[in-house]
């Protein structure tokens, strides 16, 4: 069997999928079709099963037309049909289209894109594998047919994670400070934690534009014996802090197409409150049992939510636990199985059946406010 992953560049999130997909075919090649800067990612440990589109084009495109399956990421779409007129089998992987709203599809090259990308093939040999549960939505207003589309993700490699014992009334928020994040949620909870009373301590880990703004609340409200900014840290630094905090808070907005933080601070036994709005939540939370929901924009949900675990260790652990059991379930290594069982059953009976549950299951229609 010969699966080719074709997108703009092999970032860190794709390395684990790839190497162990790789491990379970005959062949595997990733195509990347991005000239620029970005390709900083592309190390030699990668070169066995790599090729640079631009250097490489008649080879790429090749490879492209007599793999038994094909994954199409950020690529031109010009791949997409080349593949596609010979209706062999495909898959979109893909976040949410319209991440600022479905009215964004009239614009005339914004439906041009979802035209060339899903539509005109809808009844052919495509799929989609959804990085966002947000996407079936996006696709179903125009048709799309809902199973042909299966619950995806990123998947980064989360199995070295061992936790520690939890530093408690600990709330760890981790990500580039920029707007669409929205860590002003965090620091509008210490505000209001602080008001009541309560015992706790909130570590910051990233930089960007908005740093300057939430210093300034921070000392607004007179939190600096709270809120500590930790500046950018390594990958590994990162995993370190969340494995002794009790707390994450990912805070995001509809921007945030899937949010692979979460799958780590997961997979560090963290007690999860995350932001309805966020691709990967209704996917991989279920609210109450391996974590806790706000509704996006809501701060004081979000602050009632982070009190209740502040105020009940043992339901803080609790959540904490399932959440490293729902990642163990939810990796690089279950996605390759699956996706490879997939092409099996297609070549054989020319169909694709979902799985029960968990990665590459059937989807639900979900739009922005699912979550009262």
């Amino acid at each position: 069997m010969k699966i080719v992953f074709v997108s703009n560049f092999l970032n860190h999130h794709q390395i684990p999928f790839c190497k162990y997909l790789k491990s379970l075919v005959d062949e595997f090649w990733f195509i990347a079709t991005d000239n620029g800067n970005s390709q900083g990612y592309q190390t030699s440990h990668h070169d066995n099963y790599l090729i640079d589109y631009f250097t490489e084009k008649t080879r790429a495109e090749k490879e492209i037309l007599s793999a038994d399956a094909v994954i199409f990421g950020a690529c031109p779409d010009k791949l997409v049909t080349l593949r596609m007129k010979e209706d062999k089998l495909s898959f979109i992987y893909s976040e949410r289209i319209f991440k600022k709203g479905i009215l964004r599809c009239l614009i005339p090259k914004n439906f041009i894109y979802l035209k060339n990308r899903y539509l005109r093939y809808k009844t052919k040999n495509l799929y989609v594998l959804a990085a966002s549960a947000f996407l079936p939505y996006d696709l179903s207003i125009f048709g799309f047919p809902q199973n042909k589309i299966f619950k995806w993700g990123y998947f980064p490699s989360c199995s070295a994670h061992k936790t520690q014992e939890k530093e408690q009334n600990t709330i760890l928020y981790v990500g580039r400070l920029l707007k669409l994040k929205h860590a002003d949620t965090v620091i509008k909870t210490a505000q209001f934690l602080k008001q009541e009373g309560v015992d706790f301590k909130v570590n910051i880990v990233g930089d960007g534009p908005e740093k300057d703004n939430l210093l300034k609340a921070v000392h607004a409200y007179k939190l600096q014996d709270h809120v500590h900014f930790l500046g950018s840290k390594t990958h590994t630094e990162v995993l370190k802090i969340m494995n002794k905090s009790q707390i994450y808070m990912f805070t995001s907005d509809f921007n945030e197409g899937w949010g692979a933080v979460l799958n780590e601070a997961m997979a560090s036994g963290c007690a999860i409150v995350a932001s309805s709005a966020i691709g990967s939540v209704p996917f991989l939370i279920n609210h109450g049992e391996n974590g806790l929901i706000y509704k996006y924009g809501n701060y004081k949900n979000a602050y009632n939510e982070v009190k209740s675990l502040l105020c009940d260790t043992q339901k803080a652990k609790f959540l904490g636990e399932n959440a490293k059991a729902t990642i163990a379930y939810y990796n690089h290594e279950i996605a390759a199985e699956r996706f490879v069982n997939a092409v099996k059953e297609f070549h054989s009976v020319n169909t694709i059946t979902s799985s029960d549950s968990g990665i590459f299951s059937s989807v639900k229609i979900i739009k922005n406010n699912w979550f009262k």
